[in-house]
């Protein structure tokens, strides 16, 4: 079961805290009395990047996130529907992301992609290790695998929900449109046929 994807929060600043002074004279002594206050942690949210498959999650500071909902999905595939539920898009501090194949990615932010896959027709292996994203803007990357979560086996008559996380090359808050390719098969030793999925999602407002 690969990790989930979470945000989390970190403190931006420590807490600190004001001395008292005491002021003296050879005449006479005289005592000040201040307060000690304690200032506000600011927190910030980041989200938890495993960079390199040899490294821990790093948290990564977060500047902004959209939204979208997305009604794309396929049947083709003998009635087994692969459903985009969902699209967040995660504007981040600039990280350098180490792909096992395309090498080093520099990475502006982050998409999440949630979906889910119902199982009509057999049992489905929802591996989606394989799955590569294209913005409009020109930049591909493959799948963060170590911080998706795939579905694992969907059993027929059954719907099941997976993130994918895919860091992105591209300014999050200037790409228009995606480009999904993924591919799942099915289940059995007996059925050894599978699917490979092309879908374009429109990023509306």
């Amino acid at each position: 079961m690969k990790k989930l994807v979470l945000l989390s929060l970190a403190a931006l600043a420590p807490l600190y805290l004001a001395a008292c002074s005491d002021q003296s004279s050879s005449s006479s002594s005289k005592s000040s009395t201040g307060s000690a206050t304690s200032s506000k942690v600011v927190k910030k949210p980041t989200i938890a990047i495993t960079t390199s498959t040899t490294s821990d999650p790093k948290s990564i500071g977060v500047t902004s996130t959209k939204m979208y909902k997305s009604n794309v999905s396929d049947s083709s595939w003998q009635g087994n529907i692969f459903k985009i539920d969902g699209i967040k898009m995660i504007t981040t501090k600039p990280f350098k992301y180490h792909d096992d194949d395309d090498g080093i990615y520099n990475s502006k932010g982050v998409a999440l992609i949630k979906y889910s896959i119902k199982a009509v027709a057999f049992d489905i292996d929802g591996d989606t290790d394989t799955s590569n994203l294209t913005t409009n803007l020109g930049g591909q990357t493959n799948i963060d695998y170590m911080d998706s979560q795939d579905t694992d086996t969907v059993n027929k008559g059954v719907t099941k929900t997976g993130i994918m996380v895919f860091p992105l090359t591209d300014n999050p808050s200037s790409i228009k449109s995606l480009r999904l390719k993924t591919s799942i098969d099915a289940s059995s030793t007996k059925n050894d046929s599978s699917k490979d999925y092309d879908l374009h999602i429109n990023l509306s407002k």
